[in-house]
């Protein structure tokens, strides 16, 4: 198997990525590929397999891969015992009663949403009402301003890898994002917020064995928060809503048992996720074999999240949305000591925003224009016209 066999960055916005991805399990689950900068991975993409480098991460590295910056994506790109040390920290502002103090947040923002999108009139562009949604909560978590949702948005979307932008301006945009998190750390250090309350505080206030994190622990760390926090979620909203378009019966069963909202959107994202593979690929550091391939140290392994969702070995008739089929074999955020921090926070944002739309309509189905990302590692709408037909 050769590099040219596995060449996913080629696939344009009219590329079908999970029927793709779904003939290479098939035929080979552990292609060898390379990113555009020439640097060879093989792909997991079998359940197993991705369950196997997932979850063990002293023979799958995560540490290696930094941004061009130096900076360290925390706690993404550090292994164990690092990592532990730093996800406990983080951990609590994550907590079910914490989630609970950001509920009547995340409402009071879906109805505004909701609003808005009706405000339209008969057909508005989803995506474009959506957007601001998921990065306002984000401020609330973060306990920053609510008006710096847009410059936080923008900077977020130009500074990752799979931008349509150039190198430049994704440098800026990453400066910039990093230079607002390091006004936001001086600010705490000077008019710190209770540390049960406020993660930037917490972090300066934490210690790992009576130090202080330093300060490129506790930048890389929040910056990744105000990246990841949002981006995700705008696209997987797309997915749900543009799913639920499509699917007029799975609409009015959710809005005859809302109960089952969040069953819906696990088994939709399940089946096509927002994020299909993350852009830092493992590294090997012991031989070991996977999927039948004896890999040696220094090889890199990229686990497709969106190929192993979708695994029929896994998932009895996997392609198809079933309801109560459960999220325990569910990779969609993750799965292993990086499993997604932020998923619940993610989970209640979705499910809000999904049942304030089904609620407030009597149905929408798509408009006249779909537009699709055109990278193959995030997908979901960038438009989404929907035609609705509001309650009366």
């Amino acid at each position: 198997m050769t590099a040219t066999d596995w060449n996913p960055d080629a696939w344009d916005a009219e590329t079908d990525v999970y029927r793709e991805l779904d003939a290479q399990r098939r035929t080979c689950p552990v292609p060898l590929g390379a990113t555009r900068d020439g640097a060879a991975y093989y792909a997991a993409l079998t359940h197993a397999d991705v369950v196997a480098v997932t979850g063990d991460p002293r023979t799958f590295s995560s540490a290696e891969r930094r941004l061009d910056d130096g900076t360290r994506r925390i706690p993404l790109e550090i292994d164990p015992p690092e990592h532990a040390q730093v996800r406990r920290l983080l951990q609590p502002y994550f907590r079910p009663d914490r989630l609970e103090a950001l509920r009547p947040v995340i409402e009071r923002h879906a109805r505004e949403m909701t609003g808005d999108l009706l405000a339209h009139g008969t057909t508005a562009d989803y995506m474009d009402v959506a957007g601001p949604f998921p990065a306002r909560v984000l401020c609330a978590l973060m306990n920053v301003p609510d008006e710096d949702w847009s410059r936080i948005k923008d900077w977020s979307m130009r500074s990752v890898t799979t931008a349509p932008v150039s190198d430049a301006e994704r440098g800026d945009a990453g400066a910039r994002l990093r230079d607002y998190v390091r006004d936001l750390v001086a600010e705490r250090r000077v008019r710190p917020l209770p540390v049960e309350e406020d993660m930037t505080s917490g972090l300066l206030a934490a210690r790992i064995s009576d130090e202080p994190l330093d300060d490129d622990t506790v930048v890389g760390a929040l910056q990744l928060m105000l990246v990841a926090g949002h981006l995700t979620t705008t696209l997987s909203l797309g997915i749900i809503v543009r799913r639920l378009a499509e699917d007029p019966a799975l609409q009015q069963r959710l809005r005859d048992e809302p109960t089952l909202v969040g069953d819906a959107i696990e088994e939709i994202l399940r089946v096509e996720p927002a994020v299909v593979a993350n852009s830092n690929p493992r590294t090997v550091t012991a031989p070991v074999e996977l999927g039948g391939l004896q890999l040696q140290p220094g090889d890199r392994v990229l686990p497709v999240w969106g190929a192993a969702n979708r695994d029929e070995t896994r998932f009895e008739d996997a392609d198809q949305i079933v309801l109560g089929r459960g999220r325990s074999a569910n990779v969609t955020f993750g799965r292993g000591i990086h499993l997604c921090i932020g998923a619940p926070v993610a989970r209640l944002e979705m499910t809000i925003a999904v049942g304030a739309l089904l609620d407030a309509t009597e149905h929408f189905g798509l408009g006249e224009t779909v537009e699709e990302r055109a990278t193959w590692r995030q997908q979901g709408p960038t438009r989404l016209d929907l035609a609705l037909v509001p309650r009366q």
